[in-house]
């Protein structure tokens, strides 16, 4: 071999390294969330508050889980993707932006505008017996942020990244139903309801659509680098 073709071979491998370097880089970068305020940031919060409204509008028809373990007459269940999205939000934009993104959703809804499944107002939230969902939806990127970065620190998907997604899919459902609970238990007390009628009230906005949130949360979650790299111009 001649001393050029060596030498292209070098600059050829050398160059190979670079772009390896580079990938690396960027996803470590995309591993991340977002940290630096861009006039682009902006842009992707203000569209993923037009996700969060149009999210519980979007309806598809589910078995039902608990028919099914209870080898019942096989009754679909209408499930909302309200909750799915807003994990992925969380996620997407980390604790600081997932945060102020989801506050600004809800004040949308506070102050009037018809976001919410069930319109919107300044007195929804004492008079709907579901606004304790909403409210757990506010603490998800703060809880979250931690697992995943920790999922894509890892280095694959048998190697702990998916047992952190799972963890993050998890905790959100978890803060999610948990507020649920707590607020129909508020608005029980609050207009004299009985403890049967909260307990309904339970089963029919948690039990049936739990199971759904965690599946959709973990896909939501898993695909969140893919989506950071896709908008990594308008977010690093």
């Amino acid at each position: 071999m001649t001393s050029a073709a060596q030498n292209r071979g070098v600059i050829d491998i050398l160059a190979h390294v670079d772009e390896l370097k580079e990938e690396n880089t960027l996803l470590s970068l995309v591993s991340q969330p977002p940290r630096q305020f861009l006039p682009s940031t902006l842009i992707i919060m203000f569209w993923s508050v037009v996700a969060l409204i149009i999210a519980p509008m979007v309806m598809v028809s589910l078995p039902n889980p608990i028919v099914m373990i209870q080898d019942q007459h096989y009754e679909p269940i209408v499930y909302c993707m309200q909750i799915p999205a807003a994990i992925f939000v969380a996620g997407f934009l980390g604790a600081r932006f997932g945060t102020v993104t989801i506050a600004m959703y809800l004040l949308m809804g506070i102050l009037g505008l018809p976001v919410f499944a069930n319109g919107g107002g300044p007195y929804y939230f004492s008079d709907q017996v579901s606004s304790g969902y909403l409210i757990g939806l506010l603490l998800c990127p703060i809880a979250i942020e931690r697992t995943i970065i920790q999922a894509y620190v890892q280095k694959g998907w048998l190697k702990g990244r998916s047992l952190w997604i799972l963890l993050g899919a998890l905790l959100s459902v978890l803060i999610i139903h948990g507020f649920g609970a707590l607020g129909i238990g508020v608005y029980a007390l609050m207009h004299h309801m009985s403890a049967h009628q909260a307990v309904i009230w339970l089963t029919r906005l948690s039990e049936t659509s739990i199971l759904y949130d965690v599946v959709f949360g973990i896909m939501a979650l898993a695909s969140i680098r893919i989506f950071r790299l896709l908008f990594n111009p308008c977010l690093y």
